[in-house]
């Protein structure tokens, strides 16, 4: 049986403890998304006189001159995501309604203090003895720069799930994947343990995205399988797992900062910018940048009653 909160929100689920969704918006930094050796492609030179997104450096441009020397300001992308608060989203309970089938809420999430924000429309149903899930999100207005994703975020207690145990998932794998970054994955089904689904940076910061999501399933501590399985969403649908939120990854400046695990957080991203490599190098892409301010998503969840495979990872 389900149990929802007095604003739509799912907090239990055959006693699982799955609990969500919020609306993600944000991701914590990568050394890219904070890095500002080079400007955003929209100021590189296309040869004499010319900029734009589209345009190439001269035959023989001397890039290592150019460094740090763009014709405007260079702002690592992670400090325009947090002068717009994505870091730090309320959500607002708008209206709640539906009928002994369906229930339907619709919230609003925004950064206090600042004009912009986010709209989630969500609608639960029961599908086949499990529950589906119809998710709209939309920015209220135009942000002006590539979102980190856009996407819903659910936790696990942290008894649910096991650094050992298996997960198996549809969709770009194993290693993980990003918009700009998948020369080295394929389409097909991989099976990991959990702890493979991340990588451990020397400063926290977010990882361990699978991207071209069909559906994963998650082997629970007490025998039985969560199964999610993508009904409707963008190509690009990824999914992140790990035991701290973006938020704690942040705010860590080293691995030893993180606090002691209380939770999994398994997202749901309709789509995440893509890596880049300001950090040492030059924006991300145009076509690999998160430019689109809405999505919608269809997810069916399920619970079975015993691992869904054999073997091991």
């Amino acid at each position: 049986m389900a149990g929802f909160d007095a604003s739509g929100l799912l907090r239990d689920w055959a006693g699982l403890g799955l609990v969500g969704p919020e609306l993600l918006a944000y991701r914590a930094p990568t050394d890219n998304d904070a890095g500002a050796i080079e400007p955003t492609r929209d100021l590189r030179p296309g040869g004499a006189g010319t900029v734009g997104i589209t345009a190439q450096a001269a035959p023989g441009f001397d890039w290592d001159a150019y460094a740090g020397t763009a014709p405007g300001p260079v702002i690592a992308l992670a400090e325009t995501w947090h002068a717009a608060g994505l870091h730090r989203l309320q959500r607002r309970t708008v209206s709640t309604g539906g009928d002994a089938d369906t229930l339907l809420a619709t919230h609003r999430y925004g950064a206090p203090a600042l004009p912009s924000g986010f709209t989630a429309d969500l609608q639960w149903s029961v599908v086949d003895g499990g529950l589906r899930l119809r998710a709209r999100l939309e920015a209220l207005r135009d942000p002006g720069f590539p979102l980190a994703q856009l996407g819903l975020g659910f936790t696990l207690p942290a008894d649910a799930l096991a650094d050992q145990g298996l997960v198996e998932f549809t969709g770009a794998g194993p290693g993980e994947s990003y918009a700009d970054s998948q020369s080295g994955v394929s389409f097909g089904t991989h099976r990991l343990r959990v702890r493979d689904l991340r990588t451990d940076y020397p400063r926290p910061q977010a990882n361990g995205r699978r991207g071209h999501l069909h559906g994963v399933d998650l082997a629970l501590s007490d025998g039985r399988t969560l199964r999610l399985r993508v009904i409707e969403g963008p190509p690009d649908t990824g999914f992140t797992l790990g035991p701290w939120s973006q938020q704690e990854l942040a705010a860590a400046a080293h691995p030893t900062d993180l606090p002691e695990p209380t939770a999994w957080h398994l997202g749901i991203d309709a789509g995440q910018h893509g890596l880049g490599s300001r950090s040492c190098g030059v924006d991300v892409p145009a076509r690999d940048s998160l430019t689109s301010s809405q999505a919608e998503l269809v997810i069916d969840f399920a619970l079975l009653g015993t691992t869904a495979w054999e073997g091991t990872a």
